[in-house]
């Protein structure tokens, strides 16, 4: 699997298992009859508000994922896992509401001291959003190092091109100056104020040119 198509999978798989968690901890998951009348209680109330904990974390990890490097990407992938099979044995083995929260639940709808539970479907859709979870996760810490890194986008050379004109407006966009030299060039060198003479010319110093006069006017 290519590095960009298992990096949507997976992220796209704990996105869409974020949702079935959020969403079916948030369903009746025990169904509450007494004499005629009719309750439910909502997995958020069941399992004492641990159904949407662990819903809301996976997009969390999801996001801070984006900002990390393979080794810190395995590191989330290794927590949402965990988070995944968590859900999943929740889910698969929900716990029983106590006595007291069934006949909280019944007393808006009836007096009946007698009722009966049943569990309903929703705690099975958990419990899969949980594994989707955990296969997502797995992935991620299986295919993460072949990620391409969000910052490695930023770490690319200050060399500018001078025969692209537009290389010098792309590094300014990213900050840099692109008048700056490439580590490890040598500055331009000032040409040689006095000239380049072959070795065997000889050179004057200041006082010289009275020799010459003297020279032509016959004086030794």
């Amino acid at each position: 699997m290519r590095p960009s198509t298992s990096r949507t999978v997976s992220w796209g798989g704990i996105a869409l298992a974020s949702a079935v968690l959020l969403v079916s901890a948030g369903q009746d998951w025990v169904a509450v009859t007494a004499e005629g009348a009719r309750t439910a209680l909502t997995g958020t109330s069941t399992t004492g508000g641990l159904s949407q904990a662990l819903a809301v974390v996976p997009p969390l990890g999801l996001l801070l994922s984006l900002t990390l490097r393979a080794r810190g990407r395995r590191a989330v992938g290794v927590l949402l896992g965990l988070l995944g099979l968590g859900a999943l044995v929740l889910g698969a083995a929900p716990p029983r509401p106590s006595d007291a929260e069934v006949q909280a639940a019944l007393s808006a709808v009836t007096l009946a001291d007698r009722w009966q539970t049943s569990p309903t479907a929703w705690p099975w859709v958990f419990a899969a959003g949980g594994l989707l979870l955990l296969a997502a996760s797995a992935l991620m810490v299986v295919a993460a190092p072949g990620w391409p890194s969000r910052a490695a986008r930023y770490e690319t050379s200050s060399a500018v091109d001078p025969g692209d004109p537009a290389a010098a407006w792309r590094a300014l966009d990213r900050g840099e100056d692109p008048t700056r030299d490439e580590p490890g060039t040598a500055a331009a060198t000032s040409p040689d104020p006095i000239g380049r003479l072959d070795p065997g010319e000889d050179t004057m110093s200041p006082a010289e040119p009275g020799l010459l006069d003297d020279r032509r006017e016959g004086r030794p």
